[in-house]
């Protein structure tokens, strides 16, 4: 695919219209008329595709190529340098329009900063010469940013200026999983008032456990009987997944009576939830279904044999060795913070309808 900043054909992509619609009704004034709300999209789309920080991570855009594929061939490139055993090899492209978008956003509000802050500055690469990459993370840590949003704004920047994320800053505060406080107050209570409040999307969600982007997309098509159980098939195309991973999304059995009867009332086809409440917290009420088939799949920890062992569905490397591949762990999964114990078969099935790839994301990021 040609990236070239002249080549505005990409930016017809429904995607990328979404995005700056999705920003002019987020500013949305109600007496605009249609011309006016449309001129203010073309500005608004003039606004990025000018800025030295659009140029710069629209050459890394790559739509539709395997981001493993290019993570595979980056870390072949690595594996004869030291910083191969240190730091992790990622792909050095940009593979979706939502990291896109983010990293505009972040970029762009470190190049106002560098501007208000280093005037005499005109391009990226003297800003990075005289160390403003580095002095801006400084700067947001001292505002009182979490580790994790400095981790992201890091990789970010790294990203910007084609480097890792340790040449911008390398003494960063560490991500805690202790610290993690996304959706840590929504529970039964708040999930009744949602229910009342919005209906059949909340009871849609609670019941499969979707990301906004895939239940924007979902179709009745999508469920398919498996034996006498009803699942649901996520396309990683079109129901546009998270990294593009194609999925069958588990579902207890008391929920399938209503999902049965719910989907019977739209056509094949048929988009149930165009457009989910903004304001809904839906990683809130995924971890509500997390919980939910954690607790139907998993056996009593006294239970489990202590020398048994679960594949991996991914062997997992450790950098200090890296001619060394696990491909099992033990059944017996143990949470660092507060020692509370796991089965791991268990969080593997949660985290395959989840759909991520380890365990212990649904540990640290679903269950209390």
């Amino acid at each position: 695919m040609s990236n070239s900043i002249n080549d505005f054909a990409l930016l017809e992509e429904p995607e990328v219209k979404k995005w700056i619609i999705g920003e002019v009704i987020r500013k949305d004034v109600r007496t605009e008329t249609t011309e006016e709300r449309e001129e203010r999209c073309r500005r608004l789309l003039e606004k990025h595709t000018s800025s030295p920080v659009y140029q710069s991570l629209f050459q890394l855009l790559r739509i539709g190529e395997s981001k493993h594929e290019a993570r595979e061939k980056e870390r072949k490139k690595q594996r004869d340098k030291d910083t191969y055993l240190k730091y992790s090899c990622t792909s050095p492209y940009i593979h979706s329009y939502g990291t896109f978008y983010h990293y505009v956003k972040v970029g762009e509000r470190y190049w106002a900063w560098v501007k208000k802050n280093y005037p005499d500055v005109r391009t990226l690469r003297y800003a990075r010469k005289i160390g403003c990459p580095r002095a801006y993370i400084q700067h947001r840590i001292k505002s009182g940013k979490s580790a994790h949003t400095i981790a992201m704004e890091t990789s970010a920047l790294a990203k910007l200026y084609r480097c890792h994320a340790w040449e911008i800053h390398d003494d960063r505060p560490p991500r805690l999983s202790e610290n993690i406080t996304r959706s840590r107050n929504y529970n039964t209570e708040t999930l009744e008032q949602n229910r009342i409040t919005y209906g059949d999307v909340v009871e849609f969600l609670r019941r499969t456990g979707l990301r906004r982007s895939e239940a924007m997309r979902s179709t009745p098509k999508c469920f398919f009987d498996c034996g006498d159980d009803l699942m649901l098939h996520l396309d990683g195309s079109a129901q546009n997944t998270k990294g593009g991973r194609s999925r069958d999304v588990e579902i207890l059995p008391e929920d399938q009576a209503w999902l049965r009867d719910f989907i019977s009332r739209y056509e094949p086809d048929k988009i149930m939830f165009p457009a989910p409440p903004a304001h809904l917290d839906i990683h809130g009420i995924r971890a509500i279904y997390a919980a939910a088939l954690y607790e139907a799949f998993a056996r009593p920890i006294e239970e489990i044999p202590a020398n048994e062992r679960i594949p991996l569905p991914r062997p997992k490397r450790d950098n200090s060795r890296p001619n060394q591949v696990r491909i099992d762990a033990p059944a017996v999964y143990r949470r660092r913070w507060d020692g509370k114990k796991f089965d791991r078969r268990a969080l593997l099935r949660v985290a395959e309808s989840l759909g991520h790839s380890r365990e212990d994301v649904v540990v640290l990021n679903y269950l209390r």
